[in-house]
């Protein structure tokens, strides 16, 4: 889904307008920035705060996509965080 309206974004996006994105930690936001570079999209993440994971959410599921050492989340405490990204792109 997130692949697709980055495809779609340099159709559909005016020449001054922008696109603002919300990812979290547990998403590939690095993919997402390769794929906009190659949209012609100019990304950066404007904004970023750090929130405590759900109860429901499976640490070791998670660790088998890579865990903490592909920043899908963090320990603080015993309790494990994500960060949600707010990510701005327009037209290169």
């Amino acid at each position: 889904m997130i692949d697709g309206v980055i495809r779609d974004t340099p159709k559909r996006l005016a020449p001054s307008g922008r696109l603002l994105m919300v990812h979290n930690s547990m998403t590939n936001l690095s993919q997402s920035l390769r794929l906009m570079d190659e949209m012609g999209l100019q990304a950066r993440v404007i904004a970023e705060q750090s929130f405590e994971l759900p109860c429901y959410i499976d640490r070791a599921w998670l660790d088998q996509l890579g865990g903490t050492a592909m920043g899908l989340y963090s320990m603080q405490d015993g309790r494990l965080f994500g960060t949600l990204y707010i990510v701005e792109a327009t037209l290169s």
